[in-house]
């Protein structure tokens, strides 16, 4: 319901997959935007493993891209190939790529040259212009995608737009990049306005209590999200 007031709130976007299956793996009717009186468009999408997704594009104006943890992957692929369409990137408990996480599980970790689907989330992300604001969610207590994760994406993040070789611009950031990768249980927030060049709107907030699929729970979780549209929509 957040996901749904802030696109409402900010005339976003918002492409909805929804889920076919309830819990018991029957086939279930899912209402359509327009039952709630939303305009829509129909989008199929076709993922590498030959599945159709069927979707819909709720039509609004400017573009907020969302994900959370394989979402976020997503999101990142997405907004790396559609960076001039998009005014903003959120990410929430995501991966650097899906054999980093399997390199994380045991025995079956020295396997992770084998995955087909990689999502190479990282450098993805050294992709997106530095202009482009990107804020990152991370729960600390996540069992799923260790925090780690957030903390090496957020370090490439802070990095967009460096010359390289310019070893006063890597001291400048990489001081705030270390103090981020300390943030292991803190409910602390850092922005990009520590760098010497772009970006100036990333913001990394990190939630203590949040765990993979709880995040959004925590408090101030939607404060956040809400300061940092109103900032970048402005």
């Amino acid at each position: 319901m957040g996901l749904f007031w802030m696109c409402l709130k900010y005339n976003q976007r918002l492409l909805v997959y929804p889920d076919g299956f309830n819990f018991d793996n029957e086939r279930r009717e899912i209402a359509t935007p327009l039952s709630f009186s939303m305009p829509y468009e129909d989008v199929e999408l076709q993922t590498k493993d030959k599945v159709t997704l069927r979707c819909y594009l709720l039509l609004q104006t400017s573009k907020v891209i969302y994900g959370q943890s394989l979402g976020g992957g997503v999101a990142i692929d997405v907004t790396s190939r559609n960076a001039e369409k998009i005014k903003a990137l959120i990410i929430e408990n995501t991966f650097t790529s899906i054999p980093n996480v399997i390199k994380g599980w045991p025995v079956i970790g020295y396997f992770s040259f084998l995955a087909t689907q990689r999502w190479p989330a990282a450098s993805r992300l050294e992709s997106i212009p530095a202009s482009l604001p990107i804020l990152m969610l991370s729960g600390a207590l996540d069992a799923v995608i260790p925090q780690h994760h957030m903390h090496t994406l957020w370090d490439v993040a802070s990095k967009r737009g460096q010359p390289k070789g310019n070893l006063l611009n890597a001291v400048t950031c990489g001081t705030m990049s270390r103090r981020v990768s300390v943030l292991v249980a803190g409910d602390e927030e850092v922005s990009g306005k520590g760098c010497s060049v772009p970006p100036v709107k990333d913001k990394f907030k990190g939630f203590s209590r949040g765990s993979h699929n709880d995040t959004c729970l925590q408090p101030e979780y939607w404060t956040t999200v809400f300061d940092f549209l109103d900032d970048v929509l402005s």
